[in-house]
């Protein structure tokens, strides 16, 4: 094997896994995709939350609560 190959192939290996290698658009696409999503579901499940406080009156929610 060539020695120069190696040497760029272990520098390569180095880079990602440093997180230093080169990105492509696809790199920050998968991450958008992936934040938003996860923004996605939080704001799904606290609407899902509220949604079901507004349905109970505050007499409901003081007997069904605990008392400090």
């Amino acid at each position: 094997m060539n020695d120069g190959l190696v040497a760029a192939v272990v520098i390569l290996v180095m880079l990602l896994y440093m997180g230093a290698a080169p990105k492509t658009w696809l790199h920050y696409g998968i991450t958008l995709f992936a934040a938003v999503f996860i923004f996605a579901i939080v704001v799904f499940f606290c609407n899902r939350v509220l949604w079901r406080f507004n349905h109970i009156s505050a007499a409901e929610a003081f007997t069904f609560g605990q008392y400090g």
